[in-house]
Formats: structure tokens, C-alpha cells, sequence
């Protein structure tokens, strides 16, 4: 048994370990590498890739974020979160030019930047390698980041940047006082800030790290000096400061735009009852199925359980652990209704979970429960893979029309109108999923019989987009096509693919509406 517990060990602590795991996950995702956006949160996915195009197409300008369903703001500007991801994206496509592989690879490299991060974090915190590489299998096998980490989404950006920013703080914190090298010092602050800044200004949740710096300040403030202090205020000033003037500005441009395509307001819940059955959902489905798998919610509950009865004498972090958990569970409950079907919004628990996870490892290992241990890290990757795999991935539908995932036909549906063109498109309730595939720009409907509405004035919505510039028009409802309303705005079809026809509009005189 103790060879058994001294092999096991020492393979956890090698680079074999690591290597497996990125090797493993690889391979896994390499099928799905040329793939476009799909499963869920596709709109979500379509955002951010429109975003990416339209800086590649239209200009670098990171304050000037773009959407496709532009209405009658013609440049399309309006408010987002900072689009460091899409920046990158964009970047790469200057080179490559725009292929679906680019974002996943991006999201895949973020992906492991993460999983490393965990590492050294839990590594600077609990001095031990052991538990630190089971965090890092758990940061690779969580099914929320197996997922995402391969999706063009934002937080898969915010997240690492978060961790690594937590990490350089704490080498900048534990930094000796009187050390005659300060270069080091110093970077590790400045790396500390510029990752923790960049995690808020991406989603502003990802600041949560600072609860747990605050209780390290509230620890240590009778022993701090005044350079500390001053260095902590400035940290917190800019951290906090550049990222709320970010969404100020973001705010700002919505207002301008009404464009409002990005939701940044806060979103609680109406009811009691309502609060409740999210709740449930999130602790029963959401943090072992989705956050962890079961196989590490189990090593989750017994790194609780070790952290009480083991590290509850460490007074160094219990406090500061303390303060995070409290901080993500106001901000939880602050922003409830995007809990109930957003799980991407649970992800700065991530850090926080797999520290106990790691602890719940190295408990089995220490009391030689060596056959658990190791069904438990072979359990992971499996249950990740069967979580998303076949719901996501490898399921017949894509949560996108065939007309716009098929290559050959979403081409001729491409094809039919001029690159520039404005368009009426739908009837996409996410007004971009839609223009995404299409690579156009206009005038989103989303529900039926939107364009048979009427603006405050009066005029049919169909009347005055056509009156506003509208050029072609993508419907994929034949009713709503043929309904007289329509048809009088219709100079002839174009052409049609499946359920989608495609037609060009009558000119008319421009609106003097607005």
C-alpha cells in the first residue's frame, strides 16, 4: 500500500500528469476544431463572433464594439463588455483570415492558461504540489470550461486572467518587506493589476478575487505599512476603477444607440418562490453536474470536510476564503435570474470549488483510500465528455437552422444578396445567431409578426424599415412572407434555401420618422 500511495503521488506531481491531461482533452476536442458555433448558447457564441468580424472588417477600434442588427444606427455601434476576446480573434484573422478554428483554438489555449493558473494559485496558498495538480485535473474536467473552453465566449478569457491575477497578487503580498530586490516585487504587482483589471473590464463579476484580497488586508492591517497601503489603494482604484468607467462608457453607448444587444443591467428575481426554485436547480444540478461533475462535487465535499478538521488553524486564508465565498454568494443572488439558465455566470466559483477540491485529493491519498482517489480522476474526464459530448456536440441539432449550419446551403443563402447589402432578417428571437451565419448586417425580427407592428407613429414596422434603407429582406416563415403587408413591399424573390426565402425590397422615399 505505501508503494501504491508513493507511485501515485509521484505520478500526480510529475509533468506526465499534466501532460496527459492537455494531451487527453486534445484529442477529445480536435474533431470539433473547424466547427461553427453550436449547441447551447449559441447566441451568446454568434455575439461575440459578429463582434470579432466586425472589427476584422470594419476597423481595430476596441471602443467601438459593433453588432449586426444595427437598425438605424449605421456604423452599429453600441455598449459591450471590454472585447479583449473578440480583439484577439480579430488580430488573427488579420493574418489567417476569418476560420472557424481560430476562436476555438483561442478559447482552447485560454482554456489551459486557466487550468495552470489554478495550479500555481492553489500552490501559493497551501505550499503543496499535490493538491495543487488535482486542482488542475478539476479545472480540465469541470464540464463548464470543458465546454466553453472551447466556445467563443468572453468569460473563458475573464476567468484565467482572474486567477493568474489572484496568484501574482499573492507573490507580490508574501513578498519579504525588507528585500533589497524590488524589481520582482514590483512586477508581480503590476502583472497582479493588469490581470485582475483585465478579468473585471471583460465581466465585471470577476473582481469577486477582491473579496479575498480585502480579507487579507482585514487579516494584516494592524501590521501593514504605509507603502502597503498606498499600493493597495492604488491597486483597488484602478482594478475597480477602470473596469466600472468601462461600463459606464458601455452604458453611455447603449443610451446613444438603443442599441441594447448586450445585457449589462443587473438582473435579480421577482419572487420568493421563483428564488427559490433556481436555488435548487443551481445546488442540486448546476454546481455537481455542471460546475464540477460528480466526481469532483464528491472530492469537493470531502475538501470541505478536510479544510475543517485540517486547515481551520491556518488563520492566514480562513478569513479571506471566508469573504470570497460570502462575496460570489451576494453576487449570486444579485444576479439570480441569469442563474437559472446561464451557468457561465456561476463561473468565478471555479477558483474557489477546486481549492477544495485539490484539499479533498490529498485527504483520500493521506488516508491511503488510494482506489477511490484514483476512480475518482479517471471518473472526471469521462463524465465531462459524456456531459457534453452528446448534448452539445455530437446531437443532430445544432440549435442553428441546417440552412445556416450546412456549409454548401448557408453559402447560397450568402450568396444571394450583395456583400453590404441592409437586411431584414429573421425570425431570429436572438437577433444575431441569424446575421451571423448570413455575414449580414440590418434589421433583426424576432417573433412573428414583429414587422406587422406598428411604430408610435403609426407606420408598419415592415413600411419603415423599407423606408429607412432596408434592401433585402431573409424570412424563414412563408406566412409571415405572404402576408399582404409584406407582399406590397416586395419588389421579387431572389430565392429560396429550406424554409428561408430570400427577396429583394421595393425603394422607397426615406423616412422622415425616427
Amino acid at each position: 500500500m505505501q508503494e501504491q500511495s508513493t507511485f501515485i503521488t509521484k505520478f500526480i506531481n510529475t509533468r506526465w500528469f499534466f501532460l496527459v491531461g492537455i494531451v487527453v482533452t486534445f484529442l477529445v476536442h480536435a474533431p470539433f476544431l473547424n466547427r461553427p458555433p453550436e449547441g447551447n448558447h449559441v447566441w451568446r457564441q454568434a455575439h461575440t463572433l459578429s463582434m470579432a468580424r466586425n472589427f476584422y472588417e470594419e476597423g481595430m477600434n476596441p471602443f467601438k464594439p459593433k453588432v449586426d442588427n444595427r437598425r438605424m444606427v449605421e456604423d452599429g455601434v453600441t455598449g459591450s463588455q471590454f472585447p479583449a476576446y473578440e480583439i484577439v480573434v480579430a488580430f488573427v484573422y488579420q493574418v489567417v483570415g476569418e476560420q472557424f478554428w481560430v476562436h476555438r483554438l483561442w478559447s482552447f489555449v485560454l482554456y489551459l492558461l486557466g487550468a495552470f493558473g489554478m495550479y500555481l494559485l492553489f500552490k501559493e496558498l497551501f505550499e503543496r504540489d499535490l493538491g495543487a495538480s488535482l486542482a488542475f485535473w478539476g479545472y480540465l474536467w469541470s464540464p463548464l470550461l470543458f465546454y466553453h473552453g472551447f466556445t467563443a465566449l468572453p468569460d473563458i478569457l475573464a476567468l484565467p486572467a482572474s486567477i493568474w491575477g489572484l496568484y501574482f497578487f499573492l507573490k507580490w503580498w508574501k513578498w519579504p518587506t525588507d528585500a533589497k530586490t524590488t524589481t520582482s516585487k514590483s512586477l508581480f504587482f503590476l502583472a497582479s493589476l493588469a490581470c485582475t483589471t483585465l478579468g473585471g473590464l471583460t465581466k465585471l463579476q470577476f473582481l469577486a478575487t477582491g473579496f479575498f484580497i480585502g480579507g487579507l488586508v482585514l487579516v494584516n492591517w494592524n501590521t501593514l505599512k504605509f507603502r502597503q497601503w498606498l499600493s493597495l489603494f492604488f491597486y483597488a482604484l484602478v482594478a475597480v476603477g477602470v473596469s466600472l468607467g468601462w461600463y459606464a462608457y458601455a452604458m453611455h453607448l447603449i443610451k446613444t444607440s438603443k442599441l441594447a444587444e448586450f445585457g449589462l443591467e443587473i438582473r435579480p428575481v421577482d419572487t420568493f418562490g421563483e428564488a427559490i426554485s433556481i436555488l435548487t436547480s443551481n445546488l442540486i444540478s448546476d454546481l455537481p453536474e455542471v460546475l464540477l461533475n460528480y466526481a469532483g462535487f464528491v472530492l469537493l465535499l470531502v475538501g470541505i470536510y478536510s479544510y475543517h478538521k485540517k486547515e481551520k488553524k491556518n488563520t492566514s486564508y480562513r478569513w479571506p476564503l471566508l469573504l470570497w465565498i460570502l462575496g460570489l454568494a451576494i453576487y449570486h443572488i444579485v444576479e439570480l435570474s441569469q442563474m437559472e439558465y446561464h451557468a457561465y455566470y456561476m463561473m468565478p466559483y471555479i477558483p474557489v470549488l477546486l481549492l477544495f477540491v485539490g484539499l479533498g485529493g490529498e485527504y483520500l491519498l493521506e488516508k491511503k483510500w488510494l482506489g477511490i482517489l484514483a476512480l475518482l480522476l479517471l471518473a472526471q474526464p469521462v463524465l465531462a465528455t459524456i456531459r457534453i459530448l452528446p448534448n452539445e456536440w455530437m446531437h443532430e441539432s445544432k440549435k442553428v437552422p441546417k440552412e445556416l449550419y450546412n456549409e454548401d446551403s448557408r453559402q447560397r443563402l450568402i450568396d444571394m444578396v450583395p456583400k453590404g447589402a441592409s437586411c431584414i432578417v429573421g425570425i431570429d428571437p436572438s437577433n444575431c445567431i441569424y446575421f451571423y451565419y448570413l455575414n449580414k448586417k440590418g434589421y433583426g425580427i424576432s417573433y412573428r409578426n414583429e414587422l406587422l407592428t406598428k411604430e408610435p407613429w403609426g407606420q408598419l414596422k415592415i413600411d419603415y424599415y423599407t423606408g429607412s434603407g432596408a434592401e433585402y429582406i431573409y424570412l424563414d416563415d412563408s406566412s409571415v412572407f405572404n402576408r399582404p403587408e409584406i407582399q406590397r413591399n416586395i419588389d421579387h424573390v431572389v430565392g429560396t434555401e429550406g424554409r428561408f426565402i430570400v427577396a429583394k425590397l421595393k425603394k422607397k422615399a426615406k423616412n422622415q420618422n425616427k
